[in-house]
């Protein structure tokens, strides 16, 4: 009985050694059959495996003819059924840093015979990336950290579908923001006035921003330990000093980038914001008159006060009332307060002249 030598698989060629048969010289001829159904122009020792008999079995029959002999006819045992053909397949590769932002591409040599179709999927380790089925992908900050690799699956009428693996890229790096602009700022360099860091635009995408104020420093900069925020009141602690800001980006899956701003100029002694004084009471000796400074702002102004009869300064009157006495009788009097407070600019203000202080009131 001959014996069916190759792999029954889909475009593999099967065969069997040509067989001896006697007594003399013996005709032979050979049927190649898909099950029980001979298939056309199989007719040699060998045959080459159809798409039509993927699935079936398939086995030969050897007849033999002799003059003055019955015909002989044998079988070879079946072999099948027959499997799809393997495609001839190779390993993905991976192209591209590892980074977060940076895209990753999957390279590979042409898969065959013929046209295969090609489907791709990239993993975080062992896990599918959710939509990350082509044959590129952009690392997202869920990757940070992690190990990824790529799959192709090859796919052929009448071939079995094909998987292969790539070699697992190494740790993904954390990504590099990009643009990170110098920031700018606006404003006053006065006590009391507010400056504003101006950081402009950020990426890629939605980047978190903090700020840090600084005030120079003779040996190195002072974090302002309470300026935190992206605008900065001028406090009398910065007066004659120069401040700059720190802004510093994060984003998830990213490296941290920090950048500075210029330094303003010295910051200057603020401005009060001050009310004219008013002096209370009756111009009449014997009367305390007494100095309203009004409101200043900002809050926390201290006051002194000078009191002047007819512009002549009374040493002796130092607070805020004044005991009217016979020296002031036919005289006016004015008060002027200074006010104070640290970091701002003093200010002295004059209030308007008394009526001319009287003896006593009239019609007693």
């Amino acid at each position: 009985m001959p014996e069916i030598d190759g792999t029954p698989r889909y475009r593999s060629t099967l065969s069997i050694d040509e067989p001896t048969w006697g007594p003399g010289r013996v005709k032979l001829r050979y049927q190649w059959l898909r099950g029980n159904t001979a298939i056309s122009g199989a007719t040699s020792t060998s045959y080459k495996v159809a798409a039509a008999d993927i699935d079936h079995s398939l086995r030969i029959r050897v007849t033999g003819t002799r003059k003055g002999f019955a015909t002989a006819t044998v079988d070879a045992a079946p072999v099948g059924p027959v499997a799809p053909g393997k495609l001839s397949a190779s390993d993905p590769e991976i192209t591209g840093t590892a980074r977060v932002g940076n895209t990753l591409t999957a390279d590979v040599d042409p898969w065959g015979p013929g046209e295969v179709t090609l489907a791709w999927q990239w993993y975080r380790g062992d896990e599918k990336i959710a939509k990350a089925t082509k044959r590129s992908y952009k690392l997202a900050a869920a990757d940070h950290g992690q190990l990824i690799k790529v799959r192709v699956v090859g796919t052929a009428k009448h071939f079995a579908k094909t998987t292969r693996y790539s070699e697992q890229t190494g740790k993904v790096a954390p990504g590099k923001l990009g643009p990170t602009p110098d920031p700018a700022y606006n404003g006053i360099a006065q006590v009391g006035q507010k400056v504003t860091a101006l950081p402009r635009e950020w990426g890629p995408g939605e980047v978190k921003l903090s700020y840090q104020w600084f005030r120079e420093g003779k040996e190195k900069d002072e974090k302002i330990e309470s300026a935190t925020k992206a605008s900065h009141v001028f406090t009398p602690a910065d007066l004659g000093k120069r401040l700059r800001v720190r802004v510093t980006g994060s984003k998830t899956g990213y490296q941290k980038v920090a950048r500075y701003s210029g330094w303003t100029v010295e910051v200057s002694a603020g401005t009060l914001t001050p009310a004219k004084p008013v002096i209370t009471g009756l111009a009449v000796k014997g009367t305390t008159l007494t100095a309203q400074p009004g409101t200043w702002a900002p809050d926390g102004v201290t006051f002194t006060y000078r009191w002047y009869s007819d512009g002549v300064l009374n040493t002796r009157a130092l607070g805020d009332s004044y005991l009217l006495g016979q020296t002031d009788v036919g005289h006016t009097i004015t008060v002027r307060v200074k006010g104070e407070l640290t970091g701002y600019q003093t200010v002295i203000l004059e209030s308007a002249p008394t009526d001319t202080v009287l003896s006593r009131e009239r019609g007693r």
